[in-house]
């Protein structure tokens, strides 16, 4: 079979994980067609960005592991200060959210006008934002034939950030090898800046 490459849909929640400095914090905005959307009385998924953000350029001059494990905590550090009143407005108000390490974000499910104006408000907010799903031609060879089949990606997301997990809906998975897998692992660390960060891949039949 000729090989060629395959398309990866990510929904992309977090932004680099390399980010080299803080950002000073600013008037938070409600993006347009999210701020329409939620003052016409109707609730919506959207991603609050918060303005800090680590500073890992000291990263680069350690080891594999030392990196990895500078990073995990740097991130977390930001985020578990910066997100802290944001999560406790979340809380109060009993709404589901997904908090993510590398670009300081958290998802909110289902939240209404009142609840992005209230985050907003926050000094630390930077901006709120509906979620976006990332197409990406061609970061991936097509998978070779293996264990009976060939394997076909329908889309990922990412699922969890602390470490970075990410979920590939396929057709079947014994027909994805571990070298591929492997490889899709640290595609997806090039592609979307989780460099020196370790992450997961995991299958899940569509």
């Amino acid at each position: 079979m000729r090989s060629g490459r395959t398309w990866l849909g990510i929904v992309v929640l977090a932004a680099s994980a390399a980010g080299l400095g803080t950002t000073a914090a600013a008037p938070a905005t409600i993006e347009g067609e999210l701020r329409e959307r939620l003052d016409a009385g109707l609730t919506a998924d959207f991603v609050v960005r918060f303005a800090e953000q680590a500073n890992l350029s000291a990263a680069f001059q350690m080891d594999w592991q030392g990196r990895g494990e500078f990073v995990f905590g740097k991130l977390r550090e930001v985020a578990e200060r910066s997100q802290a009143a944001a999560r406790a407005i979340l809380d109060a108000r009993g709404v589901s959210y997904q908090p993510f390490l590398a670009g300081n974000e958290i998802y909110v499910r289902a939240g209404d006008a009142a609840l992005a104006t209230a985050l907003a408000a926050r000094a630390e907010v930077a901006v709120i934002r509906a979620p976006r799903e990332a197409a990406v031609a061609a970061i991936i060879e097509a998978p070779r034939p293996e264990g009976g089949g060939v394997g076909k990606i329908y889309f990922a997301v990412q699922a969890e950030s602390a470490p970075p997990a990410f979920v590939l809906s396929v057709n079947e998975p014994k027909f994805f090898a571990r070298h591929y897998l492997r490889y899709i692992n640290n595609r997806i660390r090039e592609e979307y800046g989780f460099s020196g960060c370790r992450i997961f891949v995991k299958l899940k039949r569509h």
